[in-house]
């Protein structure tokens, strides 16, 4: 007679395409864990909800310093050619200081 496999508990896993998760395992201090336990208690998450989004959150802030850093750069370099142009259309006044041809004082 053939032994019958056990059952295994609980519903069976899914595939890893269908998966809309992925397990990390990381180590931290017991600092951090009490901080990311009462943050996620504070907004009513899981600790692993919370470090979702909390990373999630850093990536968002990497792209928004990214956007306003080639913005400012932009800003600047167009003033900065506002005032060349402002530069080349003043009058030079070299000629005002220039003593008159012929007049050796």
């Amino acid at each position: 007679m053939k032994a019958k496999k056990a059952k295994k508990a609980g519903r069976p896993a899914l595939d890893e395409a269908e998966r809309k998760t992925v397990n990390f395992t990381f180590r931290s201090r017991a600092e951090l864990r009490d901080k990311l336990s009462e943050a996620a208690a504070a907004s009513g998450r899981s600790i692993s909800e919370e470090i979702e989004r909390r990373l999630i959150d850093s990536f968002v802030l990497m792209d928004i310093n990214q956007i306003v850093g080639t913005a400012v750069r932009i800003a600047l370099d167009e003033r900065e050619k506002a005032a060349e142009a402002e530069r080349s259309r003043m009058v030079p006044f070299s000629h005002l200081f220039k003593k008159p041809d012929g007049d050796e004082k």
